[in-house]
């Protein structure tokens, strides 16, 4: 099991936009939080991002979390390399 940890910083402006959490190619379970609030879980291999729910982003410093369990090393390096917040303007924050 691993756990990663990210901080987000977002102006007002961006807190508003659409974004997606991707965080890239998994075979494995993995839960997503946002700021203390779940976003939901999953299971299974391939590329995984999810629609970030607008009322989760706050303008300021945004706490990302995600366990990924019975993960072997090439996921966990996988998900660290390219976990993102993705922005509807095309910014990717890590």
């Amino acid at each position: 099991m691993v756990w990663y940890r990210a901080h987000v910083q977002l102006t007002r402006a961006q807190a508003r936009q659409a974004a997606t959490l991707s965080l890239g190619e998994l075979d494995d379970k993995r839960r997503r939080v946002i700021n203390g609030r779940a976003m939901g879980s999953g299971f299974g291999a391939g590329e995984h991002a999810y629609a970030v729910p607008a009322k989760l982003l706050e303008a300021g410093d945004n706490l990302v979390v995600v366990n990924v369990s019975t993960c072997g090393a090439r996921a966990a390096c996988m998900v660290r390399r390219e976990a993102a917040v993705r922005l509807a303007d095309a910014r990717a924050l890590r």
